[in-house]
């Protein structure tokens, strides 16, 4: 048999009869069993030999080429399907299986956000709990179980992204304006640049107030006091604008990370800031977290005066 790809081959011409297989894809040529059996019969074939690859360890090709009437010359189709099965209970027991629950959840989660109307997360755990069944009532069948449990993996990771997608929640500017904000520091980076960039958990907004005011914004700043630490509440004139998007095609999304670290805003303090008048009663979560950043802080500026020179 031959195709058009290998129409001029060597062992087209040397054959007693070769006969063409129509298609371009390996699925309509080599990988066609019908295809394969036909050829057979129009040359009047008694026997099959397998050859190498493609067809050459495929059950279902041996098992037809015998309901065809012809000899296959190779192993029953038996045995070929038991041979595979002890293989893949071989990798499995290697724990290969173990490997594919990274991919077959990202699978999942691509799938989640890829969706036009991404699924409830109720559909999402109802569809997980009804595999989780199936799975655990198919121990007979081995190869149903792993394919249940595969399906259950991938919806795992589209349930994940839900629930990724609904815990952070966070709520986005959509548009640019200038307001009064009031607020308590989460974390202060000074850049390169000479500029503190700071992540303010917002208190409140005023002149004017915005109704739907993001949680948490991250504004840049010239200079700060030296009181200005994580867990000081702080003021000032801010113009804020919503995380950009990619600038060209496959290029970094910022709004999309944001989303997923909480930052509905970013911007710059037209004046300020400065300590808040009145500071409010953190709670215990909130003062370790301040407590945290302000460790953390430290040990960056140690080793910044150790090694010196600036950002990379």
């Amino acid at each position: 048999v031959f195709t058009d790809a290998d129409a001029d081959a060597p062992h087209v011409g040397l054959a007693d009869a070769a006969v063409h297989l129509r298609g371009r894809k390996l699925s309509e040529t080599y990988l066609n069993v019908e295809a394969m059996i036909d050829a057979a019969a129009r040359t009047g074939a008694t026997m099959v030999h397998p050859g190498y690859g493609f067809l050459s360890e495929n059950a279902a090709f041996a098992q037809a080429v015998e309901d065809a009437g012809m000899i296959w010359v190779g192993p029953p189709p038996a045995a070929i399907a038991a041979r595979i099965a002890s293989a893949a209970a071989t990798e499995l027991d290697r724990g290969a299986a173990f490997c594919l629950i990274p991919v077959l959840m990202a699978v999942g989660a691509t799938g989640y956000f890829q969706a036009a109307e991404p699924p409830s997360i109720l559909q999402l755990a109802s569809a997980a709990a009804g595999l989780a069944v199936l799975a655990l009532a198919s121990r007979s069948l081995p190869a149903g179980r792993l394919a249940l449990s595969a399906l259950l993996v991938v919806v795992a990771g589209a349930l994940a992204a839900g629930l990724e997608t609904r815990r952070a929640g966070t709520k986005m500017m959509g548009s640019e304006v200038t307001t009064q904000l009031t607020g308590r520091v989460a974390t202060v980076e000074h850049m390169a640049t000479g500029r503190v960039r700071l992540t303010v958990a917002v208190g409140g907004t005023a002149r004017p107030v915005l109704k739907h005011a993001p949680e948490r914004v991250r504004v840049t700043a010239r200079r700060i006091g030296a009181d200005i630490l994580p867990g000081t509440e702080i003021e000032g004139l801010v113009r804020l604008m919503p995380p950009r998007g990619p600038v060209m095609p496959g290029s970094y999304d910022f709004s999309f990370q944001s989303y997923f670290d909480g930052i509905g805003a970013s911007g710059f303090f037209l004046s300020g800031p400065v300590v808040a008048a009145r500071q409010g009663e953190a709670g215990p979560v909130a003062r370790f977290e301040a407590a945290l950043e302000r460790w953390r802080g430290s040990v960056a500026r140690r080793i910044s005066e150790r090694i010196g020179g600036g950002e990379v």
